[in-house]
């Protein structure tokens, strides 16, 4: 496969280890991180590609069945992998994190008028999770030494990363409820 592509964006593909595709939705940020994808393992570069996207289509772009959450090699490009991020595994294992719940173990256990209140409030997930839990898997690929020479984000449109960004006037409605049980 024969891509065109400009001199910046292959000096980026080239010189960096992370490259984030960002836009609204339906401009094409899937096609375009794509194409650069194949074109950086095409030149010999190791090379992820993933979705942050809830409504990924990059399993359509590449013409092959994704598993979410799991990294599987491109067929027919060497050299390429793709991951669908699944928030939804994330936020199972915080889920499972947070069902510990301190309080049990307490000698006075459920005889307190709060308590009901706050079983309730532990059992809630805050406003934003799911993008919370996407980012976090950024993250993780960010801060540890990966085996790829790349990785190129295809993330979710401008809108879910501006949701992400108002995640604190979101959160103050939650928290509003740890007021009144204070």
């Amino acid at each position: 496969m024969f891509l065109f592509l400009n001199k910046n964006l292959k000096s980026l593909l080239s010189q960096n280890k992370f490259i984030l595709f960002g836009g609204k939705g339906g401009v094409g940020k899937t096609s375009i991180s794509f194409a650069s994808a194949i074109w950086a393992a095409e030149h010999g570069r190791k090379t992820l590609i993933i979705s942050t996207d809830p409504a990924h289509s990059l399993g359509d772009s590449i013409d092959q069945k994704l598993p979410k959450g799991e990294t599987v090699q491109v067929e027919g490009v060497s050299n390429l992998y793709a991951l669908e991020i699944n928030p939804k595994i994330n936020l199972d294992e915080y889920q499972s994190a947070k069902s510990v719940n301190p309080l049990e173990s307490m000698p006075f256990g459920d005889s307190l008028p709060f308590m009901e209140d706050l079983g309730s409030f532990a059992n809630m997930n805050p406003p934003g999770i799911d993008e919370a839990m996407a980012f976090g898997k950024v993250l993780e690929f960010i801060e540890t030494e990966s085996d790829y020479d790349l990785v190129v984000f295809d993330t979710a449109p401008t809108g879910h990363t501006l949701r992400l960004l108002s995640l604190p006037d979101l959160l103050s409605g939650w928290i509003g409820k740890l007021i009144s049980l204070r």
